[in-house]
C-alpha cells in the first residue's frame, strides 16, 4: 500500500473530501488494529485446535478483506477501504503465529532429535516473504499505470487474487496433514483435554461434554499461565520498536518523492528495495544464529543500522535514496529473527507457543497502530501548525523514530546482562550448545528456577506487569485510532 500513498490520498474520499496524512495512517494501521486484541485469542485457539485449522480460518478473512479493500478502492471510498483493511487484519498477523507454531513443531531441536534449524527456517520464511513484498511494492505502480489512472484500483484486485491462491495452498496443506499418522501431527490442547478426561475416568457417555469442556478451560488457562517471566520481559522492552519500522516503510516512498524530486514510480521502486537484501541475508542470519547464538548483539546492531538509515534518508537530501534504503534493508534482514527464534526456547510448553506468538503479535500490532497514526499526525502538525516547507514535513517524525531506535540499541545490552544472569544464557548459546546444555541438565535432573535461569519460569508479578503494559498499549492504540478516524481536520 505504501507505494500508492499519494494515489490513495488523491483518490479516496470521505464526505466528498480528500483524505490527509493522518487518515492514511488510519488506513495503513487498520489491519493491525484488530490484531491489538485478536492475536491473544487466536493464539489460544492455535494452541487448542492446532495451527492448521486456525490458518484456514485466517486465510478466509484475508481473502474477504482484500476483496472488500479492492471494491472500496474502485469506489474511491475511504470507509470501505478501511473496512477491508480491518477484515483482512483478522487473518494476516495470525497467519504468522500459525506458521511459527508449525515451524516449532517440525524444526525445533531437542535432546532426542539433536540440534534443530529453527532460526534458519524462520530466516528462509522471512526471505520468501520479502520476495512477495518486493514484488508487491515494485509492481503496484506499474499495474496502476498499465490499467490507466481511472483504473488505479486494479493494483488491489491483484492482491485479492494472490490471497485466493494462498487459500488454495492452505487447503492442500490441511489435506496433507490429516493424512499423516497421529504421532506426527501437532499436539493440541484439545487432544490433551480429552486425554486428561479419559485418564480421570470421568469420560462417560452422559458426562463427556461437561468433562471435556472442563478440561478445555484448564488447557486454555495453562497456555497463558505457562508463559515465563522472560517472555513478558522481551515483549515489554520491545514496545514501539517494530512499529517504527512499519511507520518508516509506510512513508519512505513519499519521502523519497518529495525530498529527491523523483516520480511516483521511481520513488516506489527505490522505497521497495528495502525488501531485497533480506531475501538473501535473512536465511544467512538465521543460519548464523543456529551456529553461534549471540542474539543480543544482533539486536543492538540492527537498531544502530536503522538509526543511520533514518538519518541519511530524512536529513541528507544530497545522498542518493538508495544508500539509506539499502541500509534499512540490511537491518530488516536481522530485525525479526532474534526474537522469533528465541520464543520457542524460553517458552518450554509447546501447547503455549500459540499464545506466546499471539501475544508477541498483539504487542507488535499495538506499536504499529500507535506509530502509523502518530507519525501521520506529526506530519500534519509540521505542515499545518509549524507551516514548514513540505520537504521538511518529515523532520520531526524521524526525530521520533530515531529516538525509539536509540532505546533499541540499549535493549540489546540489557538482554546480554539479563541473559547471563537470569536466562541461563539461552539467547547467547548456539543450537548445538543449547542441546548439549539441556542434555546435561536432564541427566542431572536440574530444576528450572535456580538463580541463573529464574526468569524462564512463570512469575506472577511479571505476568501482571506484562498484562497491564499490554492493556495500556491497546487502549492507547484504540484511542488515537478512533480520534484520527473521526477527527474532521482538513488536509493541508
Amino acid at each position: 500500500m505504501s507505494p500508492l500513498k499519494s494515489t490513495l490520498k488523491n483518490n479516496l474520499k470521505e464526505n466528498g473530501e480528500q483524505i490527509c496524512n493522518a487518515r492514511y495512517g488510519v488506513i495503513s494501521s487498520a489491519g493491525a488494529l484488530i490484531n491489538v486484541i485478536y492475536p491473544f485469542i487466536s493464539g489460544i485457539l492455535i494452541d487448542f485446535y492446532g495451527p492448521s485449522l486456525v490458518c484456514m480460518l485466517c486465510s478466509i478473512f484475508a481473502l474477504v478483506g482484500n476483496i472488500v479493500l479492492a471494491v472500496g478502492a474502485q469506489r474511491d471510498s475511504f470507509t470501505v477501504v478501511l473496512g477491508g483493511q480491518i477484515i483482512a487484519g483478522f487473518g494476516l498477523i495470525t497467519l504468522n503465529s500459525c506458521k511459527y507454531r508449525l515451524y516449532a513443531h517440525w524444526f525445533s531441536g531437542s535432546v532426542k532429535s539433536g540440534p534443530g534449524h529453527m532460526a534458519l527456517v524462520i530466516g528462509l520464511d522471512i526471505g520468501v516473504n520479502r520476495i512477495y513484498n518486493t514484488i508487491g511494492k515494485q509492481s503496484a505502480v506499474p499495474i496502476m499505470n498499465d490499467a490507466g489512472q481511472a483504473n488505479w484500483y486494479w493494483a488491489f484486485w491483484f492482491g485479492a487474487i494472490l490471497c485466493a491462491f494462498s487459500f488454495v495452498v492452505n487447503i492442500a496443506y490441511l489435506i496433507l496433514e490429516f493424512k499423516l499418522p497421529a504421532s506426527l501431527r501437532v499436539k493440541t490442547g484439545y487432544m490433551l483435554a480429552r486425554a486428561e478426561a479419559r485418564k480421570s475416568g470421568l469420560l462417560t457417555k452422559h458426562k463427556s461434554g461437561y468433562v471435556v469442556m472442563k478440561e478445555q478451560l484448564r488447557q486454555i488457562w495453562r497456555s497463558l499461565y505457562n508463559l515465563p517471566a522472560a517472555y513478558w520481559l522481551i515483549c515489554c522492552t520491545q514496545i514501539l520498536q517494530s512499529g517504527t519500522i512499519d511507520a518508516y516503510a509506510s512513508n519512505s516512498p513519499e519521502l523519497i518523492q518529495v525530498t529527491r524530486g523523483v516520480s511516483t514510480e521511481v520513488a516506489a521502486y527505490q522505497g521497495g528495495l528495502d525488501q531485497v537484501i533480506p531475501i538473501v541475508l535473512s536465511p544467512v542470519f538465521g543460519f548464523l544464529i543456529d551456529q553461534f547464538g549471540k542474539r543480543h548483539y544482533l539486536i543492538s546492531y540492527t537498531a544502530a543500522i536503522y538509526i543511520l538509515a533514518y538519518a541519511l534518508l530524512a536529513y541528507t537530501w544530497n545522498v542518493s535514496a538508495l544508500a539509506p534504503v539499502l541500509l534499512s534493508s540490511l537491518a530488516l534482514s536481522s530485525n525479526d529473527i532474534p526474537f522469533e527464534a528465541t520464543i520457542p526456547l524460553i517458552v518450554s510448553s509447546k501447547t503455549s507457543l500459540g499464545a506466546a506468538y499471539g501475544g508477541w503479535a498483539a504487542f507488535y500490532s499495538s506499536g504499529t497502530v500507535i506509530m502509523d497514526v502518530s507519525t501521520g499526525a506529526i506530519q500534519n502538525h509540521s505542515l499545518g501548525v509549524k507551516h514548514v516547507d513540505p520537504k521538511h514535513q518529515y523532520d520531526d517524525m524521524f526525530y521520533f523514530l530515531i529516538a525509539i531506535k536509540c532505546v533499541g540499541v540499549l535493549n540489546g545490552f540489557l538482554y546480554l546482562y539479563l541473559d547471563k544472569r537470569y536466562l541461563g544464557n539461552v539467547m547467547g548459546l548456539s543450537e548445538r550448545a543449547r542441546i548439549a546444555k539441556e542434555a546435561k541438565e536432564q541427566k542431572e535432573k536440574r530444576i528450572a528456577g535456580r538463580k541463573d535461569d529464574k526468569l524462564l519460569v512463570h512469575r506472577g508479578s511479571w505476568t501482571i506487569a506484562g498484562v497491564f503494559m499490554y492493556l495500556a498499549l491497546a487502549i492507547t492504540s484504540y484511542v488515537i485510532f478512533i480520534y484520527y478516524s473521526v477527527a474532521k481536520e482538513r488536509c493541508r
